[in-house]
């Protein structure tokens, strides 16, 4: 019984990772914590060894695709990561890949909707891109050229750092505060 109260609790612990693929994520968007990714339009991601999973790692947000390596083309990716609750904002996104072969020429060219381009050769991280304040979705557009059979990438990773807005203090905390201030000047009045 403790080893499976223990394993619950492991559970609960760990970060949700859901895989698709791409046919099945363009049907049906991806939701993992807070975010939700939903597939625009791609090509070249049909291979069912092509893994897509997205990460809740608190207040970063990951999608990554794995096993690129089956993919014989170029392909396009274009998907979009939304706030879907609470008062999150996005303040920084990133992209970064690893070319398990060191090809120079397995790259891509990644875009975002508020006009960040990274170029990325081989493997490598792209910048990390600052978002405007109250920011509450992101879309990644990909381009990649040079992938062929014998020169290929292993897998892409999509990362969005999100921040929570500080704390709006609640009427009842002005309140007591004014009752702090008015008790006071009465303690003073008292005094004199």
């Amino acid at each position: 019984m403790k080893k499976f109260l223990l394993s619950l609790a492991v559970l609960a612990v760990a970060s949700p990772a859901f895989a698709n693929t791409a046919a099945s994520w363009l049907a049906t968007p991806i939701v993992a914590g807070d975010k939700t990714f939903t597939l625009n339009s791609y090509t070249g991601l049909d291979d069912a060894s092509v893994n897509i999973t997205a990460v809740d790692n608190g207040l970063t947000h990951s999608l990554n695709l794995a096993g690129l390596n089956n993919t014989s083309n170029n392909f396009t990716l274009n998907f979009t990561v939304t706030v879907n609750s609470g008062t999150n904002t996005i303040s920084q996104s990133r992209v970064s890949q690893n070319d398990v072969l060191g090809n120079s020429t397995g790259g891509t060219t990644t875009l975002t909707t508020v006009g960040f381009s990274d170029t990325i050769n081989q493997s490598g991280t792209g910048n990390t891109n600052n978002h405007t304040a109250g920011t509450t979705s992101v879309t990644f557009d990909t381009q990649s050229f040079g992938v062929d059979g014998a020169n290929f990438l292993s897998n892409l990773t999509y990362d969005v750092v999100q921040i929570t807005p500080p704390a709006i203090p609640e009427p009842s905390t002005f309140a007591l505060a004014g009752l702090a201030v008015a008790g006071l000047v009465f303690a003073r009045r008292r005094a004199r």
